[in-house]
């Protein structure tokens, strides 16, 4: 192989790129190359539990605290920490 710079006059004669795999082809072998990262990767596993309990997690903190919430709806506010007085804006 030559390493000569292009020029006009050995352009017409390089060779012509090949042709690029059709989509569904790439796609199989994206989806291929997915799936060994995906079971050789060892965080994968934490990763997805952490993913799948954060979520169930808060959301029995949000509703147990609505369900300690007072009938009335909305909770009192304190207007500042030094100060005495509440609000229920």
């Amino acid at each position: 192989m030559s390493t000569a710079p292009m020029s006009a006059s050995n352009a017409a004669t390089a060779p012509a790129p090949p042709n690029a795999p059709s989509i569904p082809v790439r796609a199989r072998d994206l989806l291929g190359c997915e799936w060994i990262k995906f079971r050789s990767v060892r965080s994968t596993y934490w990763t997805l539990a952490v993913a799948v309990v954060t979520p169930i997690g808060f959301s029995i903190l949000v509703a147990s605290a609505f369900a300690a919430a007072p009938p009335g709806g909305a909770l009192p506010i304190r207007c500042c920490p030094a100060c005495s007085a509440w609000s229920t804006r």
